[in-house]
C-alpha cells in the first residue's frame, strides 16, 4: 500500500485502509523500515542540510515510533508527501512527524475548536491592463472577445490575452508599450505579438511593444514569470531576432528557449532557471570584480545576489521552479520566510513578525486550489504560532 500511495496509485477502500493501518502504532516500526530503506538506497529526498549524521536519522526514527509522535490528518486532499506519506519539519528544537489520519478524527477536532481558523478563497485568473496612454483595463471584469485599444486588438480567452502581429521594422514610427500585471491573488497568461507565451505569477508585471522590431524583442518584467519564446528570423539578414527580459537587477538574452525568471522585489535574490534551450544572464550595473555574465545550460540557475554577485547554480530541483505554474506550492528545503512570502501573494494577506523570526524547514507539497483556512491549519500543527486580524494582516509570533 505504501508503495502504491508513493507512486500515486491508491484510491477508494485501500487508501482508506492505508490511513487505518498509519494509525496503528504496530505499523510504526515498519514505516520507520520504509524510511530507511529509501535513506539507504538514495531515492529518499536528500536532507543532509536539515539534519546531519547518524545521531539526526535516529532522532527521526525514534520520533516515528515514540508512543508521543503526532498523528493528525493534514487538509492533505490535494498534498503529496516527501515520501513515506509524511512531511518532515526540521526546526532548532528537532525533528517534526506529522501523518495523515481518517477524516472522522480531523472533523472532531475541528469542532472542538473555540477559535475558527480565518479563510480566503485561493489566487485565480485575473490580470489589469495598462495601455501606452495611461489607461487601465480590468479583464477579470471583461466577457471573453477582442479588445479594442488605440488601433491594437488583443483578444482575451478564459484567462489568456492574445496580441496578433508579426515582427517588422519599426523606424519613424513611435513604439506603443502595454503593461499586463497581476495584483496579489491572481495570475494570467500572455501571448505576445510574436507568439511568445508568458506566464505570469502573482504580484508580477510585464511590460512589452505591441509590434516588436527586426532589431530586437525586448520586454520588462517584475515578480516572476515563465517565457516559452519561439525563434524569430530577420528576412533581410537571415539572422535570429534576439529576444530580451530586462529585470530591475539583470538582463537575460534569449536565442528561442524556455525559462522562469524569479525576480521578486521582496526576495533576498533574482533566479533565472533554464529549461530548454539557450540563455546568456547579464548584471545591469556595473563592478570591478566578479562575475558579470553566465551561459546557462538546461537545468541550470543563474543566481543573482546584491552582495555576492552573479553565480551559477548547476543543480536545481525544476519541479520546485516550476510549482506555480503547474498548480502547486513545493516547500521542499523552505524556511518560514520563504513560504510566508509565497502565500501572502497568492491569499493577498500581510505577514508581519513579532519577535525573532521562528527557524524551521519545510518539506513537502501543497496545492495552489486549497483555502488559506487548510494552509492555516496546517501551520498551526508544525507549532507555528499566529493570529489573522480583520485587515488581512497574518502576524506570526516566535516560540
Amino acid at each position: 500500500l505504501l508503495a502504491l500511495y508513493e507512486e500515486g496509485k491508491l484510491f477508494g477502500e485501500e487508501l482508506t485502509r492505508f490511513f487505518q493501518l498509519l494509525d496503528e502504532q504496530k505499523n510504526q516500526e515498519i514505516l520507520a523500515r520504509a524510511i530507511d530503506g529509501k535513506i539507504d538506497d538514495h531515492s529518499f529526498v536528500s536532507m543532509e542540510d536539515a539534519v546531519s549524521g547518524e545521531a539526526g536519522w535516529k532522532a527521526l526514527r525514534n520520533s516515528i515510533q515514540s508512543k508521543q509522535t503526532k498523528i493528525h490528518r493534514l487538509p492533505t486532499r490535494r498534498w503529496r508527501w516527501a515520501a513515506a506519506a509524511v512531511i518532515l519539519l526540521f526546526g532548532l528544537g528537532g525533528v517534526f512527524i506529522l501523518f495523515q489520519n481518517t477524516s472522522e478524527r480531523m472533523q472532531n477536532e475541528l469542532v472542538q475548536k473555540s477559535d475558527p481558523i480565518p479563510d480566503a478563497k485561493p489566487g485565480k485568473d485575473g490580470a489589469v491592463l495598462t495601455l501606452a496612454d495611461g489607461t487601465q483595463i480590468v479583464l477579470d471584469t471583461l466577457e471573453n472577445g477582442v479588445i479594442s485599444v488605440n488601433g491594437t486588438a488583443p483578444e482575451l480567452i478564459n484567462g489568456q490575452l492574445t496580441y496578433s502581429g508579426a515582427v517588422a521594422e519599426n523606424e519613424g514610427r513611435e513604439v506603443q508599450w502595454h503593461t499586463l500585471s497581476t495584483p496579489r491573488g491572481r495570475q494570467f497568461t500572455l501571448r505576445l505579438p510574436d507568439g511568445s507565451m508568458v506566464w505570469l505569477n502573482a504580484a508580477s508585471s510585464i511590460r512589452f511593444p505591441v509590434t516588436f522590431s527586426t532589431a530586437e524583442r525586448k520586454v520588462e518584467v517584475k515578480g516572476e514569470a515563465y517565457f516559452e519564446v519561439v525563434r524569430v528570423m530577420n528576412d533581410q539578414t537571415s539572422e535570429r531576432v534576439p529576444f530580451i527580459v530586462a529585470t530591475p537587477n539583470q538582463t537575460v538574452l534569449v536565442l528561442g528557449t524556455h525559462f522562469n525568471v524569479n525576480a521578486y522585489e521582496d526576495e533576498p535574490e533574482e533566479r533565472t532557471t533554464l529549461l530548454e534551450g539557450s540563455i546568456k544572464v547579464q548584471i545591469n550595473h556595473t563592478t570591478d570584480s566578479g562575475t558579470k555574465e553566465l551561459l546557462l545550460n538546461p537545468g541550470q540557475q543563474a543566481v543573482l545576489n546584491p552582495e555576492s554577485g552573479l553565480r551559477n547554480e548547476y543543480r536545481v530541483d525544476l519541479s520546485q521552479v516550476m510549482a506555480w505554474k503547474n498548480g502547486t506550492f513545493n516547500f521542499i528545503n523552505a524556511d518560514l520566510e520563504s513560504v510566508m512570502r509565497q502565500l501572502s501573494r497568492w491569499y493577498n494577506i500581510e505577514v508581519v513578525y513579532e519577535g525573532k523570526i521562528p527557524d524551521k524547514k519545510f518539506w513537502g507539497e501543497m496545492g495552489r486550489d486549497l483555502n488559506l483556512s487548510d494552509v492555516l491549519e496546517f501551520l498551526e500543527r508544525s507549532q507555528i504560532k499566529f493570529k489573522m486580524d480583520k485587515d488581512r494582516r497574518l502576524v506570526v509570533y516566535s516560540n
